[in-house]
Order: structure tokens, then sequence, then C-alpha cells
């Protein structure tokens, strides 16, 4: 039976395109057996609650069309980057590091990053099989953030909790982190640079962040 472990690793791996979000949501296009089902008292729910259903049915479509695997790749990854705030993902992953890199540093950062994510995990794109998705509910989070939680079930019976924390910006809710099984996306990146800029410089990280790009 398939580990949660392996699930998680999974889940993490299509973030190239979509981050986690979608991830669950991914089926080959034969079997698009995905469900996404609303929890009761669903009219109390929050416009950032729908957007991550209307997001999942996006890329649903997506896969469910004759177009081929590249073209299917490029029309989600433009899903991802209208849902999801990669500069706000990058900056809280940089917390109070972020400060430290000029204008020019931050903007170069946000470009390598996003670009880290697409070459680091852009395989994982073909494997998943069934999945489905139950959307459970949300809660409020401070600076008026939403969090909603959902449910993966995979075909193995293995269900993970997948949390997606959401902050409205020019009146559209989008994804500045993802907690799986209790694992966050930005502090699981945070811990990363904070080790590489204890001891290194901003330029440091780019230069590493450019030669993993390069030879990916």
């Amino acid at each position: 039976m398939e580990g949660v472990r392996n699930v998680v690793a999974r889940v993490f791996g299509f973030m190239s395109l979509l981050l986690p979000l979608i991830s669950p949501c991914l089926v080959q296009a034969a079997e698009a057996s995905v469900t996404i089902a609303a929890p009761e008292g669903e009219a109390s729910q929050t416009e950032a609650f729908y957007q991550v259903e209307k997001i999942a049915q996006s890329v649903i479509q997506v896969l469910e069309s004759e177009a081929n695997q590249e073209q299917k790749r490029k029309e989600i990854t433009l899903i991802a980057d209208d849902h999801f705030a990669f500069d706000t993902i990058a900056k809280l992953s940089l917390a109070r590091s972020w400060r430290d890199f000029s204008p020019a540093e931050q903007e170069e950062f946000v470009v390598l990053f996003r670009e880290f994510l697409a070459k680091r995990y852009g395989g994982q794109f073909d494997t998943y099989d069934g999945d489905t998705v139950t959307l459970l509910g949300e809660r409020a989070e401070p600076r008026g953030d939403q969090t909603v939680q959902t449910q993966l079930l995979r075909p193995t019976g293995v269900k993970v909790a997948i949390d997606y924390r959401m902050r409205q910006r020019e009146g559209q809710w989008k994804v500045i982190d993802v907690t799986i099984e209790g694992v966050s996306l930005v502090s699981s990146f945070r811990s990363q640079f904070r080790d590489i800029l204890k001891t290194g410089t901003p330029q440091d990280l780019l230069s590493q962040l450019r030669e993993k790009n390069a030879t990916s």
C-alpha cells in the first residue's frame, strides 16, 4: 500500500505547474474521475472556497480535452500563473531575509524560484490516476486570509489532508501557501533558504538557483 509520505512527495512534485493545489486533481485524460464535493453548510463558504473549486474544475477541463500533453501543460501553467501569487510565495519563503535583497535581487529571485519549481518537478505531470478531492471547509486566518481545507483520496485508499492558504489581491483570491499533512510549502523552502543565507549572501542563493536551473 502506498504510504502517506510517498503521496505527499508526489503531490509536492507537481508544484512546478500549479504547486500542490491542482496536483490532486490531475488524472490521465482517459480516466478523469476526480470528484469535488462541497461540504454541508455550503452557503456559508466564502469566495476563497469557491475559487479553489473553480481552479480545480478548470484543470480537469484541460485534462479531458483533446490537446496533446505539451499543450495541456502550457494551459495549466497559465492557470497557475493566474491563480498563484508566486511573488508572495517567494517573499514568504525568504521571510526576514527578503529585506536583505536589493529590488533587482528580489525580482530575480522570484523569477529563478518559479523556474526552479518548474524544472525540478515538471516530470510529475502524468503520475495521477483516479484521485478524488473533497473540499471540506475553510477557516479564517490573520490578515484577512482564508485557509481552504481539502482531502485527497488516492485509488489505494490513502487519504491526505491538503490546506490552501488564500489571500485576496485586487479583488481576486490567490494561493500563497499549501500545507500537506502538516508540512507547509513556504516553511519548507524558508528553512532551506535560511540555511544558505546564514553563511552566504543573497547573490550566493541566486547563484545556486541559477546553477540548479541551468543543470535541470
